[in-house]
């Protein structure tokens, strides 16, 4: 009988492994640190541009041709607590004049077209310019002299322009989006007429957030202003009278008298603020309101 054959060892396949997958949720965040953070390292030109200025036909600024100053000054030093005297000199390494030569002149610094550019191989002019009193954004500057220029800065000049764009943002979609209970009394008060549809109240109210996009804002927190566009809508109801004179309710019980010359509605905020009676006088006339409305 024939002997069997030895089984055949079949290999085991090795395991391949997955691709690795390449995280890209950081990827663009990660190429732009590096970037900048190169192109940060490169020393760069500073500009100081002149603060007064026109405005020209098209709305851009308009400045001197050239501006003239002396590059001479005594500033307060906050590291000694002292004052000293300073000075840009074109050979001189520093500004302090106890460290250069008696016989060193100071420089005239000139603006041209509203600005003067310091090279980043210039340290002791961009000292000069960052330390002296006619720079507005001296920490530590003395008021004996007004400012005359500030440094750009652009971004912190990106930062507060973007911040800006978010607050009007901010105000355009409380005109457009609060509810018509928020909206009513202010819109009252900006003497904005609401005997129109919503969408031309709100419309209105979008234009004065535009314009002023802060104070817009702040009005939605400002109970003297709610109340009062409360007290124009009550007078349209017949629930109160607003006279030059006096203040009533429409039965005739007098709430207040307005003191001559005084608007008011002022008159009438003013009384019930200094008899503590604010929220009081608040709920009340909401209430004779509610039931006007509502009967």
């Amino acid at each position: 009988m024939a002997n069997p054959k030895p089984a055949t060892k079949v290999a085991t396949p090795k395991a391949v492994a997955k691709p690795t997958k390449v995280a890209t949720n950081d990827l663009y965040s990660k190429a732009w640190r590096n970037s900048y953070e190169e192109k940060a390292k490169i020393p760069k030109p500073i500009v100081f541009e002149l603060s007064k200025f026109t405005k020209g036909p098209k709305g851009q600024k308009q400045f001197p041709v050239s501006a003239f100053f002396e590059a001479r000054d005594i500033i307060f030093d906050p590291e000694t607590n002292q004052r000293r005297e300073i000075r840009y000199c074109k050979n001189e390494p520093s500004i302090y004049i106890e460290d250069q030569a008696e016989y060193s002149k100071s420089e005239i610094i000139r603006f041209q077209n509203g600005v003067v550019i310091a090279m980043p191989n210039n340290p002791a002019l961009i000292s000069y310019l960052r330390m002296c009193n006619l720079n507005s954004d001296n920490p530590n500057r003395l008021n004996d002299k007004p400012a005359a220029f500030f440094e750009v800065k652009p971004t912190v000049k990106a930062k507060m322009d973007i911040q800006d764009e978010i607050t009007v943002l901010d105000a355009v979609s409380l005109a457009l989006r609060a509810p018509l209970e928020k909206v009513m009394p202010i819109a009252k008060y900006l003497n904005i007429d609401t005997t129109r549809a919503v969408v031309e109240i709100r419309q209105d109210l979008k234009n004065m957030a535009n314009k002023n996009a802060k104070a817009f804002i702040a009005l939605f927190d400002n109970k003297e202003a709610i109340l009062k566009g409360t007290v124009k809508t009550a007078e349209e109801y017949q629930v109160i009278s607003v006279k030059a004179e006096k203040v009533q309710w429409s039965n005739g019980s007098v709430i207040c008298a307005v003191p001559l010359g005084q608007d008011p509605y002022q008159a009438l905020i003013d009384y019930i603020k200094d008899k503590g009676e604010f929220e009081s006088f608040n709920s009340q006339l909401e209430k004779k309101l509610n039931d006007i409305i509502n009967s």
